[in-house]
């Protein structure tokens, strides 16, 4: 079987079922509603703009610069081109951008099929998209519609397209550098890593064999194709700083230092080792983890030894950034890591093979080997094709990943936008409140998009003397207050949660309670003459 393999029918035939199993996976497995992270709500609110030929940023969300970690005042619009034409025709509906976060799933993994074509055996292919595609993160996160998977598919069909420019036939070579240009440009519409997508294709060029051949004649060390390709990303990622959307916020929370690579460094070490989680127990994943990241470390040394290409030059590039950035994501910004990880471990076992056999065995030769009574059992393992070590692993792997599933929640969100009292509270800011209201809450960019308002965000720890004064800076009519902190749903930390809800309780005769249920309380806020003296004197009052 392994050997029909190589045949390109049956190794495309292979793929195209592999991926329509996990395609049917991730649908079997989405899960009704979505919960109250809020990205997802400011990119519904992009595409709604752009269906309905309304400015890109009239979202509803105001932009709180005291607190710039919650989101910048507009996302870039990679996402929101992909969710526009569903909104036209549907209008909110969450369950079919969920099926575009799956569609975008799909193109990732043929992307990633397609980028390492030459860098593995189809079986060893087929094995990483499998690996990839149904691991236990993106079964849950393709139930939340965000940049992660439109940005995976970007990026590699990217790394795709450049790899092949750079191995182009003269003729060919232009236009696939324009390309891989466009395509660079869309990862970095999707999401601003996505620039670091050049830099790493040019620092592939100047290491590669054309490059060297020109510097040794005098001429540049880029031909005319790679700068094409970086003109036409400068232009296109100009033009939309200037149209709809510009970086220059992402600054306002920008804080780099040795704290923040040691506090990121602990965190994404732990995500990683989570890619291997069997739901249950913590030594066997860790255990598994340390195994492939061994390998990986060896098939990335024996990589660069060969020829540096542009995967060799984006992992390590992306790996600085996402330490470097002042706000931890989690495993999601790991994603992009996680296929280079799986290629390098694999060559790193492969380097072993050979290490183990020096050359492959001929029959002849096996036969002997099987007379003698000395040697190792694992060079005999190697001769007969049947590597233990990578047999176990692999072993280990299959029973992390069915273990892990059994612990995974497919059943609807219990708290989030379709809970009942949620939807109530929607309904209440979208039908008796003025379309020239102002509310604060935790989650602005949810409320700007189901109620309807202009919404923003408090920044929680704020003296209230300072609360009071951006209330009156931003007009703040109404404050929407999270009773319990469950409602949330692990999606805010129960601190930031409870400090408005603390404020109120504390001047609670400047609000006027106008809605009310078990998650959530909605106050108007009573005008005062003066509103930050009076904060003071309440304070001092109240000896704060």
């Amino acid at each position: 079987m392994l050997n029909r393999l190589n045949r390109p029918r049956v190794y495309w035939s292979c793929l195209v079922l592999l991926l329509a199993a996990i395609a049917a996976v991730h649908v079997a497995t989405l899960r009704p509603g979505h919960g109250w992270g809020g990205d997802f709500a400011l990119y519904v609110g992009h595409a709604k703009n752009i269906a309905e030929s309304n400015p890109y940023a009239a979202t509803g969300y105001l932009y709180n610069p005291e607190y710039p970690i919650v989101s910048p005042p507009t996302y870039p619009p990679g996402v929101a081109v992909l969710l526009a034409p569903i909104y036209a025709v549907l209008g909110v509906d969450i369950e079919a951008m969920k099926i575009a976060m799956i569609a975008s799933l799909i193109a990732f993994l043929l992307a990633v099929a397609l980028c390492f074509r030459d860098e593995l055996t189809p079986g060893a292919l087929l094995a990483a998209v499998a690996l990839l595609g149904l691991n236990h993160y993106l079964i849950v996160d393709k139930n939340w519609i965000g940049s992660d998977m439109p940005f995976l598919a970007w990026t590699y069909l990217a790394l795709w397209i450049g790899m092949k420019a750079s191995r182009a036939p003269r003729r060919r070579r232009m236009r696939l550098w324009l390309g891989f240009g466009a395509l660079a440009y869309a990862a970095f519409a999707t999401r601003t890593l996505g620039v670091l997508i050049v830099p790493a294709m040019l620092a592939a060029e100047w290491n590669g064999p054309l490059a060297l051949r020109r510097r040794r004649r005098g001429y540049p060390w880029l031909a005319a194709g790679p700068m094409a390709a970086g003109g036409l990303f400068a232009v296109l990622a100009a033009t939309q700083s200037l149209l709809l959307h510009s970086d220059a916020s992402y600054f306002d929370q920008f804080n780099v230092g040795p704290a923040v690579f040691l506090h990121n460094a602990i965190g994404y070490l732990g995500c990683a080792a989570k890619f291997w989680h069997n739901g249950y127990a913590v030594l066997p994943a860790a255990l598994l983890f340390a195994a492939v990241a061994l390998a990986a470390v060896g098939g990335y040394l024996s990589a660069i030894r060969r020829e540096v290409t542009v995967l060799e030059v984006f992992g390590p590039l992306y790996l600085v950034a996402i330490l470097a950035w002042p706000s931890y994501q989690g495993e999601r910004y790991l994603y992009p890591l996680f296929p280079l990880m799986l290629l390098y471990a694999l060559k790193g076992l492969g380097f072993v093979s050979q290490r183990a056999t020096g050359r492959p065995v001929r029959e002849s030769q096996r036969e002997s080997s099987c007379n003698r009574t000395t040697g190792s059992f694992l060079q005999l393992a190697w001769d007969y094709r049947t590597p233990v070590f990578a047999a176990l692993l692999a072993a280990a792997t299959v029973g992390s990943y069915l273990s892990g599933y059994t612990t995974l929640d497919y059943g609807p969100f219990r708290e989030g936008i379709a809970k009942a009292e949620s939807r109530a509270l929607f309904e209440f800011v979208a039908t008796r409140t003025r379309p020239e209201d102002v509310l604060v809450f935790v989650k602005p960019r949810v409320m700007a998009l189901f109620g309807g308002r202009t919404c923003s965000i408090y920044r929680p720890g704020a003296k209230d003397a300072d609360l009071w004064n951006y209330l009156t800076r931003i007009g703040a009519t109404h404050v929407a207050v999270v009773e319990r902190d469950a409602a949330m749903d692990e999606a805010e930390d129960p601190a930031v949660v409870r400090y408005l809800r603390e404020f109120v309780a504390r001047h609670r005769h400047r609000f006027e309670l106008v809605f009310a249920n078990s998650d959530f309380t909605v106050y108007g806020v009573r005008k005062h003459p003066q509103p930050d003296i009076a904060a003071e004197k309440l304070a001092i009052h109240a000896g704060l």
